[in-house]
């Protein structure tokens, strides 16, 4: 029988895969067992009228002996486990563990487009939108939706829940499902004549925002062509993100994003015509006049379809210039909405409440759309995410809808292969060699592949380990030594015939120059740090198959269309337990790979990660989402309540056109002039926040009460001191005493570790001569603990004065005057008169002259000159009220008392305008923002970020010595 399609054909395939994962499993993993290999039999219990040939011919099935089958992916396996560089050395992992899961998928096409939409959509032109969606979907390639998708699109277009969850794995056809809704809304706009956004759909990544709208570009572009073909306008598309220029920057000819071309897949580029920007494509010339390219013209036109992320959202909320592009908005779509967790979360959290808000202002409340990859809690984490209760959010679970949909089922594999290092070999040394070897295999299959590696210093120094060294110095012999310096037999498990592609391994010549040639330039990288140009590069050549094997930080791991993905490599264990599910997700989504995910996970040689290799469970959290903890957000920082009760007096004053000092473009901050005034801004406003607050609900009214309390507590102080600064009071040079006090404090600390070192090394001199008076063999001792307690005393003033100077309050200093200026000069009268080196100078000599001198060292075996030395040596470090140790401490009192003259709002005042006038120095343009100089002015007491940054912990070293 001749296999008819790709879906049979990897039914068939997945069938033969679990029946060989079953003997595996029986024989303990035994690969060399011969009843562990498929038959003849096995294959036709699947069909009786299979023809072996073809899989065989196919790569599929691999033959090893009369009778003797392997598939593709367990022949890899098996390689993999026994990998090695040098075919006479032991393999590189010591232990592996494989595991096979299946999953349902979904059953894309069971609702017919031309059936479902006339039914469910509701407007007044409700035909004209039939016939542009149904059309450009048609030609797209979309045909139907599966059991889950349908319900989720007739409650988006029904509009009774104004908070959808889309929670499902990957390749579930989540984006597909809030685009039809979105692109509806959006074509009636158009049509009604309307402008301003009606669709707000925000990433966390760059990388996902350029996936997005290359993928939206496909629908919107039919649509309008239809639109325009009908003589009405068309839907225009933005995106707006720090790499979006201003029209002023923008220079003719400049790639617009490394999108391409929707007619060719040429590049589009910006063109320049009579000073507007308009996306051409650089290949055909075929012109994009519905994308909107840059800041300005985003915020003057206002595109219906707007793409970017939560931290622009944020800043343009909070300026007046910006605030008002949300105002007509009816979608906003919340990607990956998982990865707002935690601190992030919390912020994420009061934004989205604030952004309600404003898109509630001119019409309805818009329409929340969560998308997120499968979590444990999927209900609580949404709700706690959009600030609403559990009751307002339309959820359905993926699996059961799946599992309760009638007609034939489809599933995915997952196979996950573990492997656990020698100890004496580096894991970098194992992972370098499976991507050797998986590359090869991608080769073959027409297949590709994926490596994560959490830290971009190691993808390049196995990226460049792997050009420069093996594929270069070594021209590749760690590939082709395992085809041409080895018996070339599927049965020798060194050897790579089964790996490489048809007809390449015959010839040594020829092999090596697919290797040192396409092999080589397949392997490439991925993250974050590239440029815009490079990783839209990268990511092109990936999709048209130019690079087989990806090095990638997790840039990869979320969104980006790439399902024709098959293996995945993980070299470590990601930075969270869920990456492995989310990762491995990335393979074997659509029927060109099987419905086959390969997860190879290389574990670390470290106790923990070597459980992993026999709990379980434990490995269960890595495949399974539903054995993780639930996910939570930090609302209830009280560095995020501070943050947005600032965001919340900045939104009253950007919809009332006031400045904000957000905007460093039109506003800014330059002057010392600009800091007060945007201070007392603040200070004024704040009392107004209460009624505002009742309309926005970002706070309980004690909550926001609590925090207001706590930002005037803050700015206050500083406002005082910055009035009496503009006044002419001026720090510099007049609070001498500040660093007076800390070096004579630092000095009596040196000093009295010195005196004690020295008191301790003559007690250990003089505690064996019997002959010395007892009283005089006590003042060593004695002394002692005087400077113990006097360096006590000197380190609990150290400490006083850096929280005086953090604090700017000197109560401290009082205390510490009342509690313990009698002691310190009882202690200080004290050392003048229990420790006189000259009288005990005078008590050993006259000990030392009645036994003599060479009896005494006889006897002792102890100089006398090094007792007098000693004691030298403690006289001139103590000296008295005129000099040396004692004048110091006699002295510190009142210095106490100088220092306490300083006003330290002026101090304070005077110090932050110096970090905000060196920054100013130090930034482009010359401008701060609003947060930026109130970090730089409350230095760590509160922590502002644009960029919703987890504060950095402020370190107290507690007894640790400078090296």
């Amino acid at each position: 029988m001749k296999v008819r399609d790709e879906e049979e054909l990897a039914s068939i395939y997945q069938r033969l895969l679990e029946i060989e994962y079953e003997k595996l499993e029986k024989f303990n993993f035994n690969f060399n067992d011969p009843q562990t290999f498929l038959t003849v039999s096995d294959v036709l219990t699947i069909n009786s009228n299979i023809n072996i040939s073809e899989l065989v011919l196919k790569g599929l099935l691999i033959r090893f002996q009369e009778n003797l089958y392997r598939t593709s992916h367990f022949d890899l396996i098996y390689r993999l486990v026994q990998i090695r560089n040098l075919e006479y050395q032991q393999p590189l992992p010591l232990e592996f563990k494989v595991v096979l899961k299946k999953e349902l998928v979904p059953d894309f096409g069971r609702n017919e487009i031309n059936k479902f939409l006339p039914e469910i959509i509701k407007s007044p032109y409700k035909n004209l939108i039939i016939k542009y969606l149904i059309t450009s979907l048609h030609r797209v390639g979309y045909k139907g939706l599966s059991s889950y998708q349908l319900p989720i699109v007739k409650e988006l277009l029904s509009g009774f829940y104004k908070n959808v969850a889309i929670v499902a794995p990957t390749a579930s056809g989540k984006t597909l499902t809030f685009f039809i809704p979105l692109l509806a809304k959006a074509i009636e706009k158009v049509v009604n004549g309307k402008t301003g956004i009606t669709c707000l759909l925000i990433y966390p990544r760059k990388a996902l925002e350029r996936d997005q709208l290359q993928s939206l570009l496909r629908l919107v572009d039919i649509i309008n062509m239809e639109l325009r073909s009908d003589g009405k306008d068309m839907i225009t598309i933005g995106i707006d993100d720090s790499d979006t220029p201003r029209e002023r920057k923008v220079e003719d000819g400049e790639s617009f994003r490394k999108l391409r071309c929707v007619n060719c897949e040429g590049e589009l580029i910006i063109k320049l015509l009579k000073g507007k920007s308009l996306v051409v494509c650089r290949n055909c010339q075929r012109e994009y006049p519905y994308i909107i390219p840059t800041k300005d013209e985003i915020w003057k036109i206002k595109p219906i379809l707007l793409i970017t992320n939560m931290w622009i959202v944020y800043r343009r909320l909070l300026s007046s210039r910006s605030v008002n592009l949300f105002k007509d908005v009816n979608f906003i779509v919340i990607d990956e909405a998982h990865v707002y967790t935690h601190f992030l979360g919390g912020h994420i959290s009061y934004i989205l409440r604030i952004l309600r808000f404003v898109a509630s202002q001119y019409g309805d409340t818009p329409i929340f759309v969560f998308s997120s990859a499968t979590i444990p809690n999927p209900t609580e984490f949404i709700a706690a995410l959009a600030g609403i209760d559990k009751n307002e959010l339309f959820y359905i679970d993926f699996q059961t809808t799946l599992e309760e949909a009638r007609g034939e089922k489809l599933t995915r594999i997952l196979l996950y292969l573990y492997l656990l290092p020698h100890p004496s070999k580096d894991i970098e040394t194992l992972t370098e060699a499976i991507i050797l070897a998986a590359t090869l295999w991608c080769h073959k299959n027409n297949m590709k592949g994926i490596t994560f590696i959490d830290s971009i210093s190691e993808i390049n120094t196995m990226i460049n380990y792997i050009h420069a060294t093996i594929l270069g110095i070594r021209e590749g012999r760690e590939v082709t030594d395992h085809l041409f310096k080895t018996e070339q037999s599927p049965n020798n498990d060194y050897c790579w015939i089964t790996l490489a592609p048809e007809r390449s391994f015959g010839n040594l010549s020829l092999f090596k120059d697919f290797i040192l040639s396409r092999y080589k330039q397949s392997i490439g990288m991925h993250y974050g740090g590239l440029s815009l140009e490079k990783r839209a590069e990268v990511e092109s050549t990936f999709i048209r198959g130019e690079k087989r094997m990806l090095l990638s930080t997790s840039t990869l791991e979320l969104g980006i269309d790439l399902s024709d993905v098959a293996v995945i490599l993980q070299h470590k264990l990601p930075l969270t337990p869920e990456g492995v599910v989310q990762r491995v997700g990335r393979a074997g989504r659509n029927p060109s790979c099987y419905r086959i995910a390969l997860g190879v996970v290389v574990l670390p040689t470290l106790p923990l990660s070597t459980l992993y290799m026999f709990d379980e469970r434990l490995r269960e959290t890595l495949e399974n989402v539903s054995f993780l903890p639930p996910l939570r957000i930090g609302e209830v920082s009280h560095n995020i309540r501070l943050q947005h009760t600032l965001s919340l007096l900045l939104l009253k004053r950007a919809l009332e056109n006031k400045t904000t000092h957000i905007d460093i473009d039109i506003e800014g901050i330059r002057t010392d002039h600009d800091v007060i005034n945007c201070l007392e801004e603040i200070q004024a406003d704040l009392k107004d926040l209460f009624d505002f607050n009742k309309g926005v609900g970002l706070f309980e009214e004690e909550t926001l009460k609590d925090s207001i309390h706590k930002l005037t507590e803050l700015i206050d102080p500083f406002l005082k001191g910055l009035n009496k600064v503009q006044r002419g009071a001026i720090y510099s040079g007049k609070y001498k005493y500040i660093d007076t006090i800390r070096v004579e404090i630092e000095k009596g600390l040196n000093q009295a570790r010195e005196i004690e070192k020295i008191a301790n090394e003559l007690n250990n001199i003089i505690s064996s001569i019997d002959i010395i008076p007892s009283e005089i063999k006590k003042r060593p001792n004695q002394l002692i603990e005087l400077i113990d307690l006097i360096l006590s005393k000197l380190r609990e003033l150290q400490s006083l004065i850096r929280l005086t100077m953090e604090s700017k309050e000197r109560y401290q200093i009082d205390e510490w005057l009342r509690e313990n200026l009698d002691d310190f000069r009882e202690v200080i009268n004290r050392l003048s008169t229990i420790f006189e080196p000259p009288e005990i100078f005078s008590k050993i000599y006259e000990v030392v002259s009645k036994v003599g001198v060479s009896a005494f060292q006889k006897k002792y075996h102890i100089n006398p000159n090094d007792i007098m030395y000693k004691l030298a040596e403690l006289g001139k470090h103590l000296g008295n009220k005129e000099e040396g140790f004692i004048k110091l401490l006699s002295e510190v009192p009142s210095k106490l008392e100088q220092f306490k003259l300083i006003d330290f709002e002026v101090l304070a005042a005077e110090e932050a305008l110096r970090r905000v006038r060196n920054e100013i120095i130090l930034v482009p343009g010359g401008k701060l923002d609003l947060f930026q100089v109130l970090n730089l002015i409350l230095e760590g007491k509160a922590h502002f970020s644009l960029l919703l940054e987890t504060p950095s912990p402020v370190l107290e070293l507690i007894g640790v010595e400078e090296a």
